[in-house]
């Protein structure tokens, strides 16, 4: 890669003035649509290899300027830019204060919740009594009672 390529943010944008897909510049190259900033890093460094995204470091998606360019796997595009996914991940608490923790933590597809607001919630829901009697079954059966 020459020095003019290299990743220089202090170089300004090159924003598409075309038609636009999905928030970025789309073009027609060799009659089909193709994303103008994948077409221009494959005219001025050649081609992108299969599976790979290309990030946008000044993060916008109508710059076409290569210098603001980066190759990337998809895993790696997902904690680059202020994503939900990103934001997920780095959530350590539920939003009462209680960790994500091993023992404190159960999932549900891709979701995670907290076992203590659930039991909280159960607590409110049922009420005294039915925790009473729930307790003492528990106890009968010979089993540990929380």
């Amino acid at each position: 890669m020459t020095d003019a390529l290299a990743i220089n943010l202090d170089a300004p944008c090159w924003l598409h003035q075309g038609y636009r897909s999905k928030g970025y510049g789309a073009m027609r190259a060799n009659g089909k649509q193709v994303a103008a900033h994948r077409y221009m890093w494959t005219v001025m460094r050649g081609p992108i290899p299969e599976g790979i995204h290309i990030h946008h470091l000044c993060e916008i998606k109508l710059c076409l300027n290569p210098q603001h360019m980066t190759l990337v796997t998809p895993r790696e595009h997902v904690f680059l830019g202020n994503t939900w996914a990103r934001r997920h991940i780095e959530t350590t608490h539920c939003p009462q204060g209680h960790p994500y923790d091993e023992a404190n933590t159960y999932r549900r597809k891709t979701k995670r919740y907290c076992l203590e607001c659930r039991r909280e919630s159960d607590r409110r829901r049922r009420g005294a009594a039915w925790w009473r009697e729930y307790r003492r079954r528990r106890r009968e059966a010979g089993r540990t009672v929380r």
